[in-house]
């Protein structure tokens, strides 16, 4: 089971894991951390009425008014794990319905971990139902709607679309999409995979308990000198990829290398606007009496360093992050504490 299903599981008690912790609910502080040109905020995230558990794990942007979040979010009264898609069109984030393949009263659990949009009305969110199976959902400008999924296709965890009728989906397996429908495609690992990323049609990667890549054909094994299993991954080019999780790795196109990190902490999501401008996100994980709080690290060309980011007393914890520009970017994930979903924005200090 991957790592973020076994979250949204033992919501429920289906994991004979640690539960979420229920802290005192508290109202995110807001506050401005800067290095170099971009500043982060925690702008204001809506959350279901009644729900209790609101994470959000996906984010992906059209342009500055076009932006989706997804994820899940846990009711009480009646026992609910479902689905959770914001949208952002310019004057803030909405709660959006999306559909759940469970019926009432109890539903779940169901999540989305992973979105991908190409159009205003061409967006693709992948996460797991309640039978640990794949869980894909299109929006095609009005709704969103559940999408045949191939029979036995594990759950997902991240999606990508080079184009309309090209887009690949991993987690438990690997899925392709066409253009007229969903496919298991052979994963030569035969290991849970975190996230996915294109350079191009014909160049994909796919990071977790193994590196994979695709050059047209089939997907290969690569070796990797990562030790742990890698959370997130981005391609600004065939020779331009970056790999998060316990440490840093990139891809110079003959090989990966691992990168010094500025901070020892784990990284979940990774985005980058070129060659030279990469963003990733995670958690430094609660010590005692030192409550968690959101990492933001910047890559500018030579180094990666880290990004002050807002700090709170509900410990933040970012899951993803993508960017319209070197200065324009959105981080979400959630609050630990009061169990509210996280939205962050970085914006250019100079406009």
């Amino acid at each position: 089971m991957s790592a973020r299903f076994r979250v949204l599981a033992t919501v429920i008690g289906i994991a004979a894991l640690v539960g979420c912790a229920q802290g005192v609910p508290a109202s995110p502080t807001t506050a401005t951390g800067q290095a170099g040109p971009a500043s982060w905020t925690t702008v204001s995230s809506p959350n279901p009425p009644d729900s209790r558990n609101n994470q959000l794990y996906g984010v992906s942007c059209l342009n500055t008014d076009d932006c989706w979040a997804v994820g899940w979010s846990e009711h009480e009264q009646p026992m609910a794990v479902e689905t959770l898609t914001e949208s952002f069109t310019g004057g803030g984030w909405n709660i959006v319905p999306s559909p759940n393949p469970s019926p009432a009263p109890y539903t779940g659990p169901n999540g989305l971990f992973g979105v991908s949009c190409l159009a205003v009305s061409d967006c693709w969110a992948v996460g797991a139902n309640a039978e640990s199976l794949a869980l894909i959902e299109q929006y095609t400008g009005s709704e969103w709607t559940i999408a045949a999924s191939p029979v036995g296709g594990g759950a997902l965890q991240d999606v990508t679309c080079p184009s309309a009728d090209d887009c690949w989906a991993v987690g438990a397996d690997i899925q392709h999409y066409d253009g007229t429908g969903w496919a298991i495609t052979a994963s030569p690992a035969g290991v849970s995979l975190n996230s996915v990323a294109c350079a191009s049609a014909d160049d994909c990667w796919a990071v977790g308990s193994a590196v994979e890549h695709y050059a047209g054909g089939s997907w290969e094994v690569v070796s990797s000198p990562a030790g742990e299993p890698l959370n997130g991954v981005a391609c600004a080019g065939a020779d331009a990829c970056w790999a998060v999780g316990s440490d840093i790795q990139h891809y110079n196109g003959t090989g990966w290398q691992t990168v010094a990190s500025p901070s020892a902490f784990e990284l979940d999501g990774v985005t980058c606007v070129n060659a030279d401008s990469c963003w990733a996100v995670g958690s430094s994980g609660a010590a005692a009496g030192v409550p968690s709080r959101a990492v933001v690290e910047q890559y500018v060309g030579s180094e990666w360093k880290t990004v002050i980011s807002p700090e709170s007393s509900s410990d933040p914890q970012l899951q993803a992050v993508t960017c319209l520009n070197a200065n324009e970017c959105w981080g979400v994930g959630w609050f630990f504490a009061s169990q509210e979903s996280l939205i962050e924005q970085s914006a250019s200090a100079d406009p």
